[in-house]
């Protein structure tokens, strides 16, 4: 569901515009939804600690909430989130209803320090300029039928562990580099992604699904992966990337992998 907020449409043409211009018509159709989440705006625009209230606005770029987001909230980062290169702190566990990140100009330290944010949706990062310096675990938890989804883009996210928890499905998308991604419970769909991560784990006895639909998965620094207890579903046309120069370990237990290993 889109966040209230200014948007841009861009109108662009292929060919040679005749004369400089071309008429054209444009149709926009919504739907008015009435969200009863709040959407809260980061405004620490030279970074600071995710649990300082005046780092929260509840509209873009204005005054501050003096309230931290909770876990039925929405958090937004757009244009006017930041105005330098900025680091975000995390002092303790926090939490929130999804992640919207539209702005893309300046590279943002997502420091957890060790700490965890637990995410009851979805995440979509539109940046490509997110670092992780220190260690810190996304949670996503969710029991919604319709699909969440977590868009990582090619984000270095070196220090993050994912886990899924919840009897809900979530579709995976980018080429980030993320330390390990544990699944307790739900559907975890690798679409189009292209990761580099460290480790792919099982954990706990729930019902869990794994699907690959035109993806690949690769070391970052070694590569574990292992399909115990997991329902694997996949394409022809997706793969592991095994690379000779790291240690890989790959147990499908009695998953049916139908891509390719790469070596």
């Amino acid at each position: 569901n889109p966040d209230p907020r200014s948007y841009k449409i861009r109108v662009t043409n292929k060919g040679t515009l005749v004369g400089g211009t071309q008429a054209f018509s444009l149709i926009v159709t919504y739907t008015s939804v009435v969200d009863p989440r709040v959407t809260y705006y980061w405004i620490g625009t030279n970074g600071g600690t995710w649990d300082n209230g005046a780092n929260w606005s509840l509209t873009s770029g204005g005054s501050p909430a003096s309230v931290v987001p909770a876990a039925n909230d929405r958090v937004v980062f757009d244009e006017k989130s930041f105005v330098a290169a900025s680091t975000i702190d995390f002092n303790s566990n926090q939490s929130c209803y999804s992640v919207r990140w539209f702005g893309n100009q300046y590279a943002v330290n997502f420091s957890m320090n060790g700490n965890s944010l637990s995410v009851g949706e979805s995440m979509t990062l539109l940046t490509n300029k997110i670092t992780t310096s220190t260690p810190g675990t996304i949670n996503f938890n969710s029991t919604t039928t319709s699909s969440n989804s977590v868009d990582l883009n090619a984000n270095v996210l070196d220090k993050w562990s994912l886990v899924f928890n919840g009897s809900s499905s979530w579709a995976v998308t980018g080429t980030a580099s993320i330390d390990k991604m544990t699944i307790t419970q739900g559907t975890v769909a690798f679409n189009s992604a292209a990761l580099h991560l460290n480790q792919l784990l099982p954990s706990g006895m729930s019902a869990k699904t794994v699907s690959f639909t035109t993806a690949s998965l690769q070391a970052l620094q070694n590569l574990s992966i292992d399909f115990t207890g997991v329902t694997v579903q996949s394409d022809n046309s997706s793969s592991f990337i095994i690379m000779p120069s790291v240690t890989n370990t790959v147990n499908l237990s009695s998953a049916n992998f139908q891509g390719i290993v790469n070596v």
